[in-house]
């Protein structure tokens, strides 16, 4: 007998309800021949917002029915660690999982798909990127890297709060069930590749907020992963290292760190300018975006310096 599950696959969240043991591939009490037809009919015609993503926001939700640890890998692997398997008499308790996810994507602690999102946010974090140049459908090697280092909760913990990763997968299938493409084209994927001097796959790049670029592997020629993870972290601890010698240098030009209140990373910035009206403050960004502030979301010694600054200015 095999379990049979459903799956909501939605842009932010995959959730695995519980599996409970069945008659053949249908309900309790359902003939062979009823549920091979009613398992069909569901994976055939999907159905939109699953009761446990509502007002979450997704409107691409839909469920899926699997029999078998192979249809399920099938339709995801697991790997980012998106799967979560629910208890269906405690439903609270599923939700509160998944928003856990929600909240991971939120703060950056999962695999980005997109380079230029990743890279606005690395921008507005101040965190180093790291850029996986994968291949899930052929390349073994880097769907073993996967196992081994990049998608262990070692390393994710290892990572938390300081790195945003992005993945470039030139093995990503186009997506039926959701009727979409994969997010780059191989012969995009592979000029994106060429930029950083990347000519084979897997690889790995680690880019610093400072602009540097290190190629920590161009293509995989042996199975020590162990070292592979201390090569990525080194390398992502010298893009830190780099930045912050950066950052050193751009205070000289009036850089500071804002350590507002409703953030839980300080802002590296220099002030602009204030408007009285709206009492929101100004500031520029490395890489050149100019957001605003509320005055309010200062923290103390923030105000102390804005109020120097509008006295300098005011002079």
């Amino acid at each position: 007998m095999n379990p049979r599950v459903l799956i909501p696959l939605a842009s932010l969240a995959l959730l695995l309800p519980g599996c409970s043991w069945l008659n053949g591939s249908g309900e309790p009490g359902e003939s062979g021949e009823e549920a091979q037809r009613a398992g069909s009919a569901a994976a055939a015609v999907p159905q939109l917002g699953n009761p446990l993503l509502a007002n979450k926001g997704d409107l691409n939700a839909v469920n899926v029915n699997v029999a078998t640890e192979h249809e399920l890998e099938a339709i995801d692997n697991g790997a980012e660690g998106e799967v979560v398997f629910s208890d269906p008499d405690n439903i609270a308790a599923s939700e509160k999982n998944i928003n856990i996810l929600f909240e991971n994507r939120l703060q950056g602690n999962s695999w980005f798909d997109d380079y230029n999102r990743a890279l606005r946010f690395s921008r507005r974090e101040g965190r180093p990127m790291l850029v996986w140049f994968h291949d899930s459908v052929s390349s073994p090697k880097s769907n073993t890297l996967g196992r081994n280092v990049l998608y262990t909760n070692r390393f994710d913990k290892w990572c938390r709060d300081r790195v945003t990763r992005v993945v470039i997968d030139t093995g990503e299938a186009p997506d039926e069930l959701e009727a979409r493409r994969p997010r780059y084209s191989l012969r995009e994927a592979r000029a994106m590749g060429r930029r950083f001097g990347v000519q084979r796959w897997p690889a790995v790049v680690v880019i610093s907020m400072s602009g540097d670029t290190e190629v920590v592997f161009d293509g995989v020629d042996d199975i020590d992963w162990s070292g592979k993870e201390i090569a990525i972290r080194h390398a992502i601890e010298r893009a830190e290292a780099s930045y912050g010698k950066y950052k050193e240098k751009m205070r000289s030009r009036g850089y500071r760190d804002w350590t507002l209140v409703r953030k839980k990373a300080p802002l590296f910035a220099r002030y602009q300018r204030y408007d009285h009206d709206t009492r929101r403050v100004y500031l520029k960004e490395l890489g050149g975006r100019i957001g605003s502030v509320s005055v309010d979301n200062l923290s103390e010694e923030d105000r102390d310096y804005l109020r120097k600054q509008l006295t300098k200015h005011a002079d």
